[in-house]
Order: structure tokens, then C-alpha cells, then sequence
């Protein structure tokens, strides 16, 4: 079970992704009554956000490749506007030409097999005078936590699930962001944007990340005493993060607002 923060369970989606996501909507600064896409939207914080935002008037809609994901997604949602959830590819949107005023992405491009297609269609569904927002990492060793995370990983539990730790940040140069965004959209600009996020302790953070990695990329021996040596060590690797309280730890992203 997920440690807690006083009174609060502790959400790895929340504690990792609420504070970035504080900052895309900002760029993204959605208005009343608009419609909204969030794409590869995972349990909807974005699609959440937004719709808090743009009022009874405008609509909500979130789409993603996992069906229990858009469940949960579904469930958690609290904002005003009406939210329908979709599954389907990122790299194949289900949608008439130009139909959103607002397309967001969230740390969902870089998982794409194919990037290129993902960011035709989300030219394709963004309607004239509106904007996609996007947002990647940045390099992985602008991310402490997550290094360290990644190099325990690696000795204790193996390439595979190391390779799984290292996923999110498979597009993280600027260039390399901006030329593909640039494949499909007319005008893009690249903001850097460093989050702070919050966790209860190193230890806390690395086994709800174990808990995501995929059986077939873990060890099938000792599984149990190897995920323990690795919070372990991310406890005592990162002690001087959290004297006396939660690890405090920052992550690096990309935001880019695409015309």
C-alpha cells in the first residue's frame, strides 16, 4: 500500500504530474466555453483541469489507449464542463477535421511509435485561430530522483526494466521537439519549465514507480527482496533530500504552444 502524507493518501499521479500540468494549462490558458482535447490523457488531470476552466458551455474530451486508465479517468473528473472519454491511438484520432479550440498533451508524444502522425492529427483536429499545447521532459539528468531511480534500477533489477524507467524522457531535446512539431504546425514556440514536485520519501516514490513496470520486464526470481533493495537504496541515496520531511524534487519539461 502507497505510504501517506499526513492525512492524504499518496497519488503517484498527482504528486508527479499535478504540478506540470499546473503549468501547461497555464500556457495553454483555456477560455470560457471552449472545446478541449486531452490526448494520451491517462487518468485526466489536464482534461480536469481545463474543464474547471471553460465552464458549462464549453466540452471536455479525453482520449487514451487504455481502457481501465479511461475508467479511471473518467471517475476522477470534477470539472464543470461535460467530459466524454474516447480509447484510441494518438497517432489516429477519431475526429472530424478542426473540431477542438484547445489540444493538450502531456507527456504523451514522446510514446508515440509514431510521432510524426500523432502531430499531423493533432494539427488535423486543432480548428483554426486555436493551439495545441505540448508538453515533454527534458533530459533525464535534469531529473535527480528519476536518475538515480533509473541506475538502481539497472544494477538491481535489470536493462529491461531500466529501459521502462527511461521512457519518459525519449524526446527530450528542444530541437528535436521543435522541428517536429514544426512538421505540421505553422508557428511553434518552446518554453522550459522547471516543476517542482513533492513526495513523502525517495523510498515512497520508487515503489509506486515498481508498481508500473511491467511483469515481463522484471526479474522472475526474488522479486520481492530485489524491489526492496531498490527503495532502500533510493531512501539512502537521496537521504540528504528529505532531512526531517518529504523529498522535495525537481523535474525539467518542455512546453510547446503550437499555431
Amino acid at each position: 500500500m502507497a505510504p501517506e502524507r499526513g492525512s492524504r493518501p499518496y497519488s503517484f499521479d498527482a504528486v508527479l504530474f499535478e504540478p506540470s500540468i499546473r503549468h501547461l494549462v497555464a500556457e495553454a490558458r483555456p477560455h470560457y466555453g471552449e472545446t478541449v482535447l486531452d490526448v494520451a490523457c491517462g487518468s485526466g488531470i489536464a482534461a480536469c483541469k481545463a474543464g474547471a476552466v471553460i465552464g458549462t458551455t464549453g466540452r471536455v474530451c479525453g482520449v487514451d489507449v487504455g481502457p481501465n486508465i479511461l475508467k479511471k479517468a473518467a471517475t476522477l473528473y470534477t470539472g464543470q464542463a461535460p467530459a466524454h472519454w474516447v480509447r484510441a491511438d494518438a497517432a489516429g484520432l477519431p475526429f472530424l477535421d478542426a473540431v477542438f479550440r484547445l489540444v493538450l498533451c502531456h507527456q504523451g508524444l514522446q510514446f508515440v511509435s509514431d510521432r510524426e502522425a500523432c502531430v499531423a492529427e493533432l494539427r488535423r483536429v486543432t480548428a483554426p485561430g486555436g493551439r495545441s499545447v505540448v508538453m515533454t521532459w527534458t533530459h533525464i539528468a535534469d531529473c535527480p530522483f528519476y536518475l538515480a531511480l533509473h541506475r538502481i534500477v539497472s544494477k538491481l533489477l535489470g536493462a529491461a526494466a531500466a529501459a521502462f524507467v527511461a521512457a519518459p524522457f525519449s524526446l527530450t531535446d528542444e530541437d528535436e521537439l521543435r522541428t517536429l512539431l514544426k512538421g505540421a504546425f505553422d508557428r511553434v514556440s518552446v518554453s522550459r519549465v522547471s516543476v517542482r514536485t513533492v513526495h513523502p520519501s525517495a523510498g515512497a516514490f520508487a515503489a509506486a514507480f515498481l508498481e508500473y513496470i511491467p511483469d515481463e520486464m522484471l526479474p522472475d526470481r526474488n522479486l520481492s527482496y530485489l524491489k526492496g533493495a531498490v527503495i532502500a537504496e533510493m531512501d539512502e541515496r537521496l537521504a540528504p533530500w528529505q532531512v526531517d520531511g518529504p523529498m522535495i524534487a525537481p523535474i525539467v519539461a518542455h512546453i510547446a504552444v503550437c499555431r
